[in-house]
């Protein structure tokens, strides 16, 4: 089933959005019947001789597991080599870093954050912060990559009450931040 839809999106790249070289890949995961237990494949979408074709991998297979993928992955690759970072939320610090980084001009934007509860997948908000260039600090709260209270948002988002689970991978940076470096909690 999900080769069929992956083959559908390759499809409708081509013929829908005019899209010679189609550089796509994702990961596609839910519960599955026929093997009675969540599977996750990594999709990509290849150009072959007969047109683009869906390849997928299984990847997340064990509890802990994590997959890097995308035009940040050497980046990625190389501060979790570097910092060792274990596969929890640190790993979101490494997104962070790729996120925020000048360098990746092609990677960029807010992190999105999910998880299978049973069978069942969860979107969950993100609190994030952003320090400016004149030390200016602003705690955000993200969903689905999007900045739920913004004041450039079309929807009037700015004035929304939320409810609903947010993860606070950075915690503790946001603290360090607002507080000095080993200064919260006050003493």
């Amino acid at each position: 089933m999900i080769g069929k839809v992956a083959a559908e999106i390759a499809s409708s790249i081509k013929r829908d959005l005019d899209w010679d070289d189609p550089s796509v890949e994702l990961l596609v995961g839910g519960f599955c019947p026929a093997e009675a237990r969540l599977m996750v494949n990594w999709m990509r979408i290849l150009d072959g001789k007969d047109g683009f074709k869906a390849n997928f991998q299984e990847v997340l297979r064990n509890e802990g597991d994590y997959v890097v993928l995308g035009t940040g992955k050497a980046k990625a690759d190389s501060i979790i080599a570097k910092e060792l970072v274990p596969p929890n939320y640190k790993l979101m610090g490494v997104l962070r870093k790729v996120c925020l980084d000048d360098s990746e001009t092609t990677v960029g934007g807010f992190i999105q954050y999910g998880r299978f509860v049973g069978q069942d997948f969860y979107m969950m908000g993100v609190q994030d912060f952003r320090v400016d260039d004149k030390g200016g600090f602003e705690i955000i709260y993200t969903w689905r990559g999007t900045n739920l209270f913004s004041t450039d948002a079309k929807y009037g988002t700015e004035s929304l009450v939320l409810t609903g689970n947010f993860i606070m991978p950075f915690h503790d940076e946001i603290n360090d931040t607002l507080w000095g470096k080993g200064n919260w909690p006050p003493k």
